[in-house]
């Protein structure tokens, strides 16, 4: 392990058994001789004795056979399933209580809609392609990683892997098509593309934010239907899923572009699909889950994903300017009064 981390004070094969003289344990002259092994560990170890010396082999930390080692191994595996096993059960049960209390407090009073059913499909298209893509993509790149090994034992050999890589960029592509039509061809997707376009006011609300979590100033920031956050995520993720469909494209029929693009873009092609994909990936992990799943006012997740509901009082709290627009009244006014609903995103 500690060679293959690249330490310079690490034995290697010929510490113990010379580069040249190299003779089976069976051979009177070898280093690794019975009588010899322990002048051999002396070498490195000049305590060593006959015991310090049996006690390295290369079965050690591997045992295949019965023995101390390997019933010590088989119990440790069992100790480790049961117990582990165990606090994740546990704290799946709290953390599923407190999901359960964080969709009662999100979802109390009156609502509105923040997604229709069109996006909460187009949403749920993309989470799971996203996914599976993001898998099957970094198990081509990656096979030796231990959790391409441990897919691989339950059946996502590369026939599938490829297959199913596949059919989620189909699915991706198409989802793509659908917010497309949905955002200029019907009328809520016209008011969702009205509000998600970037404006001067965002860099305004990007620095009233750091100000007031850096306690410079007291106010609390007032967002849109969409604030800085998400506008940023949205148009990140428009130029990361075309960049994706057009290098992934050219990687899927590669000679059939071959013939019609300089020589060098398949390759460039390849690169920019890896680094775009950890690019994505990254962006998911620290900047989507912190906001709707980390975040200290949305932990331990926010429903809407599921729901396509926000709680009035949740809009008053974090985006003001939209609370403002829908009822008419600052957001400084805590009043939420009967519970309603229309498809408008109106109370």
């Amino acid at each position: 392990m500690a060679t293959r981390a690249h330490s310079k004070n690490t034995p290697t094969c010929s510490d113990c058994h010379t580069a040249h003289a190299v003779r089976t344990h069976r051979d009177s002259l070898s280093t690794i001789y019975p009588a010899n092994v322990a002048a051999t560990c002396q070498k490195c170890h000049p305590r060593a004795d006959a015991a310090f010396a049996q006690s390295y082999t290369h079965q050690t930390l591997q045992p295949a056979k019965g023995g101390v080692n390997y019933w010590i191994t088989r119990i440790y595996w069992v100790l480790i399933a049961v117990i582990i096993g165990g606090m994740v059960l546990h704290n799946l049960v709290i953390l599923n209580f407190h999901i359960l209390q964080a969709k009662r407090r999100q979802t109390a009073g009156r609502k509105i809609v923040r997604f229709d059913a069109h996006q909460l499909i187009q949403h749920m298209a993309l989470t799971v392609s996203f996914i599976l893509l993001a898998v099957t993509g970094f198990a081509l790149k990656y096979p030796d990683a231990w959790w391409v090994k441990f897919l691989s034992g339950l059946g996502l050999e590369e026939p599938l892997r490829r297959i199913l890589h596949r059919i989620m960029a189909v699915i991706l592509i198409a989802c793509g098509i659908y917010h497309v039509v949905y955002l200029f061809l019907t009328r809520r997707g016209r008011e969702e593309w009205a509000t998600i376009i970037p404006a001067k006011s965002d860099l305004a609300d990007l620095a009233d934010t750091m100000k007031f979590h850096l306690n410079l100033n007291p106010r609390k920031p007032e967002y849109g239907r969409y604030d800085y956050s998400q506008k940023a995520e949205y148009w990140a993720l428009i130029w990361g899923t075309m960049a994706m469909i057009v290098t992934g494209l050219i990687l899927w029929f590669p000679a059939q572009f071959s013939p019609l693009l300089p020589r060098w873009a398949v390759t460039a092609a390849q690169t920019i699909h890896l680094y775009e994909a950890w690019l994505a990936t990254l962006a998911v992990i620290v900047w989507h889950f912190f906001f709707v799943i980390f975040h200290p006012e949305e932990y331990p997740m926010s429903w809407t994903w599921l729901t396509g509901k926000l709680s009035l009082e949740h809009v008053r709290h974090r985006h003001g300017r939209w609370f403002a627009a829908i009822t008419g009244k600052p957001a400084a006014a805590n009043e939420t009064g009967e519970e309603g609903e229309d498809e408008s995103g109106r109370p």
